[in-house]
């Protein structure tokens, strides 16, 4: 890939032009990046990049070969690659890294969610932890815990509604 370096004497805000002579990507003064059409209002602080397109969605594609894995990766001075999202194409699974990029949560091909462990026939939810390994909190009064059957409710679990026991 070329690298052009535009010098900022040459343009208050340096851009390319594509093939249609408008601006498909500016880069402003502090060196954010818009890639598209501005609608003129301002620049969110924190980004550096920005997509925008005037009466459409915007997408980001990453895109590999099948035995090549795509990711968007999170990292700091200390560690390049702290958390990451990334999906691996050989198992059709995405993958949400933290600390130290060590996985935290897999979904795999048939939507069955893994927390701290691939969920391989443990059903569509499975969790593996120390201590406490679900917690589920009502906002107000009494929580329940439902298991349903084709919409149907079959079980459920209550709390004391304030009470332990």
């Amino acid at each position: 890939m070329a690298l052009t370096k535009t010098p900022i004497e040459l343009s208050s805000t340096p851009s390319i032009v594509d093939g249609g002579n408008a601006t498909a990507i500016t880069i402003d003064s502090s060196e954010r990046i818009l890639i598209g059409a501005d609608s003129g209002d301002a620049f969110n602080d924190d980004a550096m990049l920005r997509l925008q397109r005037t009466g459409d969605r915007v997408f980001i594609q990453l895109k590999t070969d099948a035995d090549q894995n795509s990711a968007i990766l999170f990292g700091d001075v200390d560690d390049d690659v702290e958390c990451a999202i990334e999906y691996e194409p050989a198992n059709k699974a995405l993958t949400l890294s933290t600390g130290d990029n060590t996985e935290a949560m897999r979904i795999d091909s048939n939507q069955a969610v893994g927390i701290n462990m691939n969920p391989n026939g443990y059903g569509q939810l499975s969790v593996n932890g120390t201590g406490v390994v679900l917690a589920l909190r009502a906002s107000s009064g009494a929580g329940q815990l439902g298991f349903y059957e084709g919409g149907t409710g079959r079980f459920y679990f209550k709390t004391l509604n304030g009470s332990s026991g």
